[in-house]
């Protein structure tokens, strides 16, 4: 749900779109067959708001953003063009970094965002 909310804002957001079509922001993996620019969503953890009576039906989320470029101004702008479109969410951690094992070479800029869903 979290990653499918956050999947949604950037796929409505002409800004993110224009640099990287809506096919090639996926969950989980980066299919061999997309090539870069891309996106990959990903949960990472889960924290359930329970209360003394149980579960309280809201869970808190963090979600990672990768963006994938063959070059570090194109995964920057990408990646800034995403925090523009999910400014509405808790942005937590941002990491720029480069994949020299991947074939071709990549650069990432890696962003975690918050989001409560029920």
């Amino acid at each position: 749900m979290a990653v499918k909310t956050i999947r949604d804002v950037l796929v409505a957001a002409s800004a993110v779109t224009a640099l990287v079509p809506a096919a090639r922001i996926t969950p989980l993996i980066r299919p061999q067959s997309i090539v870069v620019p891309a996106i990959t969503l990903q949960r990472i953890s889960t924290v359930p708001q329970n209360h003394l009576r149980g579960d309280g039906d809201l869970d808190d989320n963090s979600v990672q953003l990768d963006v994938w470029a063959e070059s570090y101004l194109s995964a920057r702008s990408i990646a800034d063009a995403c925090r523009t479109a999910l400014a509405a969410f808790s942005m937590t951690f941002e990491n720029d970094g480069y994949e020299s094992e991947t074939g071709p070479e990549l650069y990432r800029v890696t962003q975690t965002y918050q989001v409560w869903t029920n």
